[in-house]
């Protein structure tokens, strides 16, 4: 086999992947480091009201909720996308993408809050990162 010269290989420009968990770990830190506003005005860092949410005995909860909003837009994209969709065959693909679409919009109508729910009933919604410190703490 000849030798191609010149011609790189897609792994000799990528970073290390210490530096990666090292920018991941910078970006953890940095969410974490973040000032919040608590409701009584007292300015404090997410990594502090995550602790404080967890001393008030808070626990992880999920809900979802139905975006009503959402529905006569999703109920209209529908419509036009199964305008030209020959229904009376189940297996031509322009039908099985019109299902397989459909099921997707009508998902897209629920959407999950994940967050802390305190014993007297308030709920924060937390983003990934700050849901991972809060359970892996």
């Amino acid at each position: 086999m000849k030798k191609r010269v010149g011609l790189r290989s897609a792994t000799t420009n990528r970073a290390p992947n210490r530096d990666m968990t090292a920018a991941q770990r910078a970006r953890k830190e940095q969410t974490l480091n973040k000032p919040v506003r608590l409701p009584n005005g007292e300015i404090v860092r997410t990594r502090e009201f995550l602790d404080r949410l967890r001393a008030e005995g808070g626990i992880l909860k999920i809900f979802r909720e139905r975006q009503y909003g959402k529905i006569d837009e999703v109920a209209r994209e529908i419509a036009l996308i199964g305008r030209n969709v020959p229904f009376g065959n189940p297996d031509h693909p322009d039908t099985k993408s019109y299902y397989k679409k459909k099921l997707h919009l009508e998902a897209s109508l629920i959407k999950e809050l994940t967050g802390v729910q305190l014993p007297d009933g308030a709920f924060f919604e937390l983003n990934k990162t700050e849901l991972d410190y809060f359970s892996g703490h």
